[in-house]
């Protein structure tokens, strides 16, 4: 009996690596899209994991953040790559285009069930507090917290990667430049865990990867 207890936690482990693996792997394919936002989902799906630590989550509601937070931008894959790759700021209309990858990757992921822990973080990544993000305008308490987490990882990872448009900046100035738009567009709390984050080092190797 304890055998077969055994090989069940073992092939359960198994499954459950795999099922990881999968995600992490779509997530590299869609960042592969675009060659300015190489290992994006990762970044994302680490900082994430960091902050719904700091703020006090559970393992399995932090399990369920990582899962989020790494496919959050699964939906680029269904966006023209004219718009995803362009060297340059996007016009209105290629804004328009760029934004329904939170439609798309909501669409393609809520096909599969044991996926459905991750369509809030896919879908409203950006939606703000204040209610002028997209798609759907929510804002308040209407944003679950996992999504809260996912949006101030994503916008710390655009800040500080380089891209066509701008060049990174560094942690602490993206820092800064959250906090003060904290309360408007992003969870105050998340915004002061990232901090808090910070001053621990927890991110520190993230800062001398980029400085690399």
């Amino acid at each position: 009996i304890q055998q077969y207890i055994s090989d069940l936690k073992r092939a359960s482990e198994e499954n459950r690596q795999l099922f990881i693996d999968s995600i992490e792997m779509i997530a590299a394919a869609v960042d592969a899209k675009d060659p300015y936002t190489k290992g994006h989902s990762s970044r994302v799906s680490q900082y994430s994991v960091i902050l719904a630590r700091e703020v006090g989550l559970d393992g399995q509601e932090v399990e369920k953040v990582q899962s989020s937070a790494t496919l959050h931008d699964v939906g680029k894959i269904g966006v023209d790559d004219r718009v995803l790759q362009k060297p340059g700021v996007l016009t209105d209309e290629e804004f328009e285009i760029m934004k329904r990858h939170t439609i798309i990757g909501f669409e393609i992921v809520r096909q599969v069930q044991q996926l459905a822990d991750t369509l809030p973080g896919i879908r409203w990544h950006h939606e703000s507090l204040d209610g002028s993000g997209y798609p759907d305008g929510i804002k308040g308490d209407e944003i679950p917290l996992l999504v809260r987490i996912i949006a101030v990882a994503d916008t710390l990872d655009a800040i500080t990667t380089d891209r066509p448009y701008q060049a990174g900046r560094d942690f602490p100035t993206a820092l800064q430049i959250l906090k003060k738009h904290a309360g408007i567009r992003y969870d105050p709390i998340v915004v002061d865990a990232l901090h808090s984050a910070y001053a621990k080092g927890y991110l520190r190797k993230f800062e001398k990867r980029r400085h690399a």
